[in-house]
């Protein structure tokens, strides 16, 4: 799932779903949910959230395909930049609205940190073997652009190599992680 074809493949589909062909729409959400809710999740801590985050990134897939220029990058990276906005858009608004909850919480209203813990440290044991299932370069790259927050030609200039490269390490990278993670999930 890795190749150029898969990416042509994906921009056919976009044109079919900027047309509003629903079949096609149907195709590429079961191509891209997976990829999507496991870029959510490195971003965002929670699951109902990661799953809200890639919902909304599917259905805005679904009103904007009409935007994707093909000739500006790949349907995998325009959809992956989406997500992640998106996913980072949902952090902040959490965390604000943490901030506000504080200050009205009633006196021993408590979470349980303990639960969320045993959750937490699982699903960072299934994004850490699905990381291990990158080549140390992949996962450099995707690091770099999705934990620092850099573009692909930052990423490039920190790497010293050519922008192309990093474009393909990541997105081999992405859908490699995206297919193992999917299978981690069921």
């Amino acid at each position: 799932m890795g190749d150029h074809g898969t990416n042509v493949e994906l921009s056919s589909l976009l044109a079919r779903v900027a047309a509003g062909d629903r079949g096609a729409f149907d195709e590429l959400y079961e191509r891209v949910s997976a990829i999507v809710y496991g870029l959510a999740r490195r971003v965002v801590v929670d699951r109902s959230i990661a799953s809200e985050v890639a919902q909304e990134v599917l259905l805005e897939v679904w009103r904007t395909a009409d935007r994707f220029d093909p000739a500006r990058g790949t349907a995998t990276a325009w959809i992956a930049t989406m997500t992640r906005r998106r996913a980072i858009d949902a952090v902040r608004s959490v965390e604000a609205a943490r901030r506000r909850d504080s200050d009205v919480r009633p006196a021993g209203l408590t979470t349980d940190p303990v639960g969320e813990d045993v959750i937490d440290i699982d699903e960072r044991a299934r994004v850490g073997a699905a990381m291990g299932s990158l080549t140390d370069l992949q996962r450099e790259a995707i690091e770099m652009a999705f934990y620092e927050g850099l573009t692909y030609r930052e990423v490039a200039g920190k790497l010293g190599l050519p922008l192309g490269t990093v474009k393909t390490r990541i997105r081999d990278g992405l859908i490699r992680l995206a297919e193992a993670m999917g299978t981690a999930h069921g």
